[in-house]
């Protein structure tokens, strides 16, 4: 009995030798090497679903003005193009037109625009609700007045040796051209101001929305990328 108990424990002494030294280090590895793969497909992944932390509070929306049947109307459209919306239309008997127009905190809009033959400042939602008086003193000239950046790192000139209006823009104290477009473009003349005007940067800095003519363009900064939005004016990307 006791030979063949020596027998036994020898052998179970071999076994879990093996076991150890050489099973249990490749099965450690190989359920390593499955755990470490899908916390790889989970890094790739993840990043697809999620938005960017220094985007997410900001909108994809632009208020903007569009001419119907001759009145400056407040609408406003998603980034993208789509669900262009008329917000609000002025009734005023003296002057109907609204003149200027930007965001104010979260889906609140300020507009200038007239009442009983003054100029007042109102506030709107971008559904068209809670319309309210904001001042009764006539608004500072700045906010109607058309200019030709709202961004102060924005740059917009009339290059008369090159026959073209430019958009620029001073990243690192260098002046970087991303857009141009040729006199040949207006019809019959260039309107007083240029062609070009009310240019201003997207919320993340990384395209310019402007006023071409009587569209309204967005460029990114780098100039690979131009689009018309919509037909309109004076936009406020927020």
């Amino acid at each position: 009995m006791n030979i063949k108990w020596n027998t036994i424990t020898w052998y179970s002494k071999l076994l879990a030798i093996i076991f150890f030294i050489g099973i249990l280090p490749a099965w450690t590895f190989y359920v390593g090497m499955k755990y470490q793969k899908s916390k790889e497909e989970v890094t790739i992944v993840n990043p697809q679903g999620v938005r960017d932390i220094s985007t997410s509070k900001q909108k994809d929306e632009v208020v903007f003005l569009h001419r119907d049947n001759d009145v400056l109307s407040l609408y406003v459209i998603n980034a993208d193009g789509s669900n262009k919306r008329l917000v609000y239309r002025n009734s005023d008997s003296v002057n109907s037109n609204i003149i200027a127009a930007k965001w104010s905190g979260d889906n609140t809009i300020l507009f200038g625009a007239m009442r009983g033959g003054d100029w007042k400042v109102f506030s709107i939602k971008s559904d068209g609700t809670d319309l309210m008086l904001v001042s009764d003193l006539e608004f500072d000239t700045d906010f109607a007045v058309s200019q030709d950046s709202r961004d102060k790192d924005i740059i917009v000139e009339d290059v008369f040796a090159e026959n073209e209006y430019r958009l620029s823009y001073i990243e690192s104290g260098v002046n970087k051209k991303i857009y141009s477009v040729s006199y040949s473009k207006c019809e019959p003349s260039c309107p007083m101001g240029g062609l070009i005007h009310e240019a201003s940067f997207s919320p993340n800095k990384k395209y310019v929305i402007f006023d071409q003519g009587k569209d309204i363009m967005i460029v990114s900064t780098d100039g690979k990328e131009v689009r018309v939005l919509t037909e309109g004016e004076r936009a406020d990307w927020h």
